[in-house]
């Protein structure tokens, strides 16, 4: 799954080392979600990547957040476990589901 972003390089003054900065876009989330969140992250799908990655191309963000809502877009989502919620947590659990 690819999300869309913008990065960029910067120095905050000359004696500074590069700072690098990165963020994803967000929209309003598809009625998959909008239960879960009240937005979600911008997907770009592999027939879209060249649109995003073209810098000529000013349309490509309002054409990918309408796509979101289309019938493609319905996301598979399932209860994962509480260890989550911390940041450390990393283990192929991660994307298991719960078993109730």
């Amino acid at each position: 799954m690819t999300f869309a972003g913008l990065w960029e390089t910067w120095r905050e003054n000359e004696a500074a080392g590069p700072i690098m900065s990165f963020t994803i876009l967000t929209t309003i989330p598809n009625d998959s979600i909008c239960w879960i969140h009240d937005r979600m992250a911008v997907i770009v799908t592999p027939e879209d990547w060249d649109a995003w990655l073209d810098p000529k191309n000013t349309e490509v963000l309002a054409k990918l957040q309408a796509k979101q809502h289309s019938a493609g877009h319905q996301l598979q989502y399932w209860p994962v476990t509480p260890k989550m919620n911390s940041p450390k947590f990393e283990s192929e659990e991660c994307v298991l589901p719960v078993l109730e």
